[in-house]
């Protein structure tokens, strides 16, 4: 899907920019989300981990922020390659993308709720986009096989019309 090129020159500080080491694990996490026997993520798992965006592997072990984040950076990976209207592709990358103008007033919550359903958005569109190619997939099998039972139809009646079948 191409990403839309309006953009707002002008970007107020968040406290949900890109994944990086100055803003990763902020809340100061030792151990994974659930699981005190693990580890926190580090920034280059996280990053590997985002980059592959295994779909049988979550997030589960970050914290919110880096949840978010993570999760994000996943979402405009997936947006890049989603076909559709031009209204849906500037509603998922407004989610994706929160920009907000210099005359507006910041809200912490309403980023990161915005964030957070663009990224649900551009998850479930690429899980439809991934059903519309196996359905088409499909598709293509089918007429494959209407063809070969056309063929063998074909065969058949020309075998009954010469008098081969006893």
């Amino acid at each position: 899907m191409p990403r839309a090129q309006t953009r707002v020159p002008t970007r107020r500080s968040t406290s949900y920019s890109p994944v990086q080491e100055n803003n990763f694990n902020i809340d100061r996490f030792s151990h994974a989300r659930r699981d005190a026997s693990r580890p926190y993520p580090t920034l280059g798992n996280v990053m590997d981990r985002t980059a592959t965006a295994d779909p049988n592997e979550g997030f589960t072990d970050l914290g919110f922020r880096d949840f978010i984040q993570a999760s994000r950076r996943v979402s405009r990976r997936k947006l890049a390659r989603i076909k559709t209207n031009p209204y849906a592709t500037e509603l998922l990358n407004r989610g994706v993308e929160f920009v907000t103008e210099t005359n507006e007033t910041f809200n912490s919550v309403l980023e990161a709720s915005v964030i957070h359903t663009g990224n649900v958005g551009s998850m479930l569109m690429d899980e439809i986009a991934h059903v519309n190619e196996r359905v088409d997939g499909r598709r293509d099998e089918i007429e494959n096989l209407e063809k070969d039972v056309a063929v063998l139809q074909d065969w058949t009646m020309k075998t009954v019309n010469r008098g081969y079948v006893g």
